[in-house]
């Protein structure tokens, strides 16, 4: 969370959408996009340092969590690609296309 991460995100944001190519959050950056679209994200606990699966085009994959966040509210434009079996929205599980 250092202000040159902050200005290289926002950097790499703008031209996607200046450019119109999709952008997926992974991670941070799901967190980042989904507030940008007026998103709800919250902390929750049990998420730090564990494995858990999520389902994602018909398949179930099982992948690690470190972070303490959830995303609770969907920002506007953004399309659920996966989600975790215990039903929170976790940091890789959206997709957003940017519009023109």
């Amino acid at each position: 969370d250092t202000a040159d991460r902050l200005a290289t995100e926002q950097n790499c944001y703008n031209i996607a959408v200046d450019k119109n190519i999709p952008i997926i959050g992974i991670c941070r950056g799901a967190f980042v996009l989904n507030q940008l679209y007026n998103g709800a994200n919250r902390e929750l606990s049990g998420h730090r340092n564990v494995d858990h699966t999520i389902e994602m085009e018909g398949k179930t994959f099982t992948v690690n969590s470190y972070h303490d966040m959830g995303i609770y509210l969907i920002g506007d434009d953004i399309e659920v690609i996966a989600e975790s079996d215990d039903g929170i929205l976790s940091a890789w599980t959206i997709l957003y296309y940017p519009k023109k």
